[in-house]
């Protein structure tokens, strides 16, 4: 029996005892009662259980893996490099250079003992004299000296340390092959962040820097200062703003090669 006619079923048999309980007694006959019978319902038979059927799992292609870039020899990866290169926006002075993997090979080198690559960096000379300020027998730093390495602090903020990082993991096969002719074992990015490390360990110099000249060279006359590496030394130059800028610059570089 379907759900609805039992429902009719029911709602009859309440309209029938509710007849009988509220009937007025005056208007029962007079007739000796007959017994009502009272006919059971029937049982409900179960609704079939309907299961619906479960949907079979749609499939998820996986991505195809991107082709892996086949480098090129050492003695022939100029191309490639620069090819790299273009995208990060750079001027045409830092980039129009022969043997660009040997020549950045050298600067990490130099870099992570402490060392200044004038050969391999004399590109990025500033333009300008460096310049002192005498005061009767001392001498100090000119800050206006500082503002020679603005236009470098700018060029280099405008390359996302995140690509630049990219870019050293892909060609780092090739710069190991380089520190391996330089008798450098390390890996490339070991090297960078030692480079870093000594760029980090910088003071900000405040105030007036006074210089002593023994012969041709200028030194710093703080010992401290004169004490640091080479690089550090040399970097000290661009002045205490510029040095914070290179510094935030190096902390994001660092970051981005630990990611």
């Amino acid at each position: 029996m379907r759900t609805s006619y039992l429902i009719v079923g029911i709602g009859a048999a309440v309209l029938l005892i509710l007849a009988v309980r509220y009937w007025p007694a005056s208007e029962t006959p007079d007739l000796e009662a007959e017994p009502v019978v009272v006919t059971p319902l029937p049982k409900p038979e179960p609704e079939p259980l309907v299961i619906a059927p479960v949907a079979a799992p749609v499939a998820v292609e996986e991505p195809e893996p991107e082709p892996a870039v086949e480098l090129p020899v050492l003695d022939a990866s100029d191309l490639f490099v620069k090819a790299q290169i273009d995208d990060l926006g750079l001027p045409a002075i830092w980039t129009d250079r022969d043997d660009l993997v040997r020549r950045m090979a050298v600067v990490i080198d130099n870099a992570a003992s402490g060392e200044y690559p004038r050969r391999q960096l004399g590109f990025l000379a500033p333009s300008g004299k460096f310049r002192i300020i005498e005061v009767g027998e001392r001498m100090f730093l000119d800050p206006t000296s500082y503002s020679r390495y603005d236009r470098h602090l700018d060029v280099l903020e405008s390359v996302n340390p995140s690509v630049l990082v990219a870019l050293l993991t892909l060609i780092e096969p090739l710069l190991g092959e380089a520190l391996g002719e330089l008798g450098n074992r390390n890996t490339a990015a070991g090297q960078i962040e030692r480079g870093i490390e000594q760029l980090l360990a910088l003071p900000l110099l405040e105030g007036d820097v006074e210089l002593l000249q023994p012969k041709v060279l200028y030194q710093y006359a703080d010992p401290e200062l004169e004490a640091m590496s080479n690089l550090q030394k040399q970097v000290l130059r661009m002045g205490p703003a510029n040095v914070r800028r290179l510094q935030n610059y190096m902390l994001r570089l660092k970051a981005s090669l630990g990611a």
